[in-house]
C-alpha cells in the first residue's frame, strides 16, 4: 500500500509539474486528457479518475472536483468552459481549491474567466507571469 501511495505522489508530482511547464491549453489537454479513466453513471453523470489521483463528477448544471489535484483542476476548467462557454464561471469550494483552479486557469488558450474579481486578478496575474517566463526562454534558444 505504501508504495502505490509513492507511486500515486510520483504520478500526481509528474502531472503537475508538465501542466506547469505546458506552453498552452492544448499541449495541458493533451497531458491530462491521455491520462482519463471516464465512466459514465445511470444518472447521465460522468465520472473522470485520472492517473495522478483526481477525480472529477461531469454533472447537469455543474462539474465538481471531489479529489482535487492539478490535473482535475485543469480538467475540471475545460469541461465547464466547454459547457459554459464565454460566461464567468462561479468556483465554490476551500481556498486551495479556488487557488489551484485560479492557477490552472492562467494557461493561455483556456479562455475562461472567473465572476469573483479577487479569482479573476489571480488567474490574469498567473497568466502574465506565465507569458513572461515562456517568453523569456524562447529567448535563450
Amino acid at each position: 500500500a505504501l508504495r502505490t501511495l509513492r507511486d500515486r505522489q510520483r504520478q500526481r508530482d509528474r502531472i503537475e509539474a508538465a501542466l506547469l511547464a505546458a506552453v498552452d491549453a492544448g499541449e495541458a489537454r493533451h497531458i491530462v486528457y491521455q491520462h482519463l479513466r471516464p465512466a459514465i453513471r445511470r444518472d447521465g453523470r460522468v465520472i473522470y479518475r485520472l492517473s495522478d489521483g483526481g477525480l472529477v463528477s461531469d454533472e447537469s448544471r455543474q462539474v465538481r472536483v471531489t479529489q482535487v489535484t492539478a490535473g482535475a483542476a485543469f480538467l475540471a476548467l475545460t469541461l465547464a468552459s466547454d459547457r459554459f462557454g464565454a460566461r464567468p464561471l462561479k468556483v465554490e469550494g476551500t481556498e486551495a481549491f479556488r487557488r489551484e483552479v485560479a492557477e490552472r486557469a492562467g494557461i493561455a488558450g483556456l479562455g475562461v474567466t472567473f465572476a469573483d474579481a479577487g479569482l479573476e486578478r489571480q488567474r490574469r496575474t498567473v497568466m502574465a507571469t506565465r507569458a513572461n517566463a515562456i517568453d523569456r526562454g524562447m529567448g535563450r534558444d
